[in-house]
């Protein structure tokens, strides 16, 4: 399935591994695992993969399944500014509530009034704050979105737009430090309950452009991936720091190659960034018990806001011609810029069924540099 995440697949390919896909999932392969990075449907979503996520639903795919950092699909879609997708996700019974680690939910992230509304009519909960007491609305003004604010101060109660987080301040107070339009400030301070639906009944005397609701949509998709872009390329490389906290289905695995080879093997996990193989790192596990030994951490040097982190596999301490006879990949977006703890399945042409459960964290190199020069 992981081949048809990327753009550059050919038509006849896709056709072709959709179809293999397809025919696994009809013969009961479980929708929900796989050995790539994250969920299944967690991976096409981020691939804006509308197919491939129509498929896994239809096939009984968790629609609610959360990733290793807590986060749900439908957060994913909304946060990506999909509207397509996000109306697929709620046709599914997608939960608009569902929170991730933070207590948010889905409308804490959605950048655009068309995504709002529809997250609104699945009966969103407007009334929601986070684990420092700050709504979808205190977001929304951080991020200085104009046209989500002014979709939401017109529908969220007053108790929400005067509603102060753990730092005192409202909505409004971090929308002026935004510098957002001056109506939108406006109606952040004169609560209108009824404003919205006499904006409706306008619109349906007078009409509404469809095509100047794309226009927005589409500069508002231009404006956020130009964004994305400009603060990862401009974002220091970090120092990545690495630590195998348990394994599972070694153990299985060894005792089972230990009566093929009559030899037991010794497993060595491999941690690199893409592109830079070269400087691997290594930690051994223990040759009894197959868990991490008190080295259980390693370092990583100037990995950049978008680079992958691999982890390889071998069963001795590997040459420079071994392959590796498991593993996976961690995309930028698993770890960065947060970090996270959480079991990586690995993946392998063999009988394996086998997991690594680490610790991934990020520190700036100026940082790391200064530590190593005292």
């Amino acid at each position: 399935m992981y081949p048809l995440l990327f753009k550059v697949t050919k038509k006849f390919e896709r056709e072709r591994l959709l179809g293999t896909v397809t025919k696994a999932l009809e013969q009961n392969v479980d929708p929900n695992r796989w050995r790539g990075p994250s969920t299944p449907i967690h991976s096409a979503q981020k691939a804006s993969d509308e197919e491939l996520v129509t498929l896994l639903l239809d096939h009984r795919a968790n629609v609610n399944a959360v990733d290793l950092k807590g986060v749900g699909v439908l957060h994913g879609a909304v946060y990506d500014g999909q509207t397509d997708m996000t109306k697929i996700l709620i046709k599914y019974k997608a939960n608009p509530n569902i929170m991730d680690r933070h207590d948010q939910t889905p409308l804490f992230f959605a950048p655009t009034p068309s995504v709002c509304e529809i997250l609104f009519r699945a009966q969103a909960d407007l009334a929601i704050v986070n684990s420092r007491s700050q709504s979808a609305l205190h977001l929304a003004a951080i991020a200085g979105l104009n046209d989500s604010l002014r979709w939401m101060a017109k529908r969220f109660p007053r108790l929400i737009l005067d509603q102060k987080d753990e730092n005192g301040k409202t909505a409004k107070d971090y929308a002026i430090q935004s510098n957002v339009s001056s109506d939108v400030l406006h109606v952040l301070h004169v609560w209108e309950p009824r404003l919205h639906e006499r904006q409706a009944e306008e619109e349906e005397i007078h009409g509404h452009d469809e095509n100047e609701e794309k226009s927005r949509q589409r500069l508002w998709e231009m404006a956020h991936t130009e964004r994305y872009q400009r603060e990862h390329s401009q974002r220091e490389p970090s120092a990545v720091k690495v630590t195998i906290l348990e394994t599972q289905g070694f153990l299985e695995y060894r005792d089972a190659q230990t009566s093929l080879r009559g030899t037991a093997p010794h497993f060595v996990c491999t941690f690199s960034i893409e592109g830079k193989e070269g400087d691997a790192v290594q930690i051994v596990l223990d040759k009894d018990t197959c868990q991490p030994l008190e080295c259980n951490e390693l370092w990583l040097m100037n990995c950049g806001a978008s680079d992958e982190l691999c982890v390889d596999v071998f069963d001795r301490i590997p040459l420079d011609d071994d392959e590796p006879f498991a593993g996976t990949a961690l995309v930028s977006s698993d770890f960065q810029p947060h970090g996270l703890e959480g079991r990586l399945p690995l993946e392998s042409e063999e009988e394996l069924d086998a997991s690594l459960r680490v610790k991934v964290e990020l520190f700036p190199m100026s940082s790391v540099r200064q530590s190593l020069r005292s």
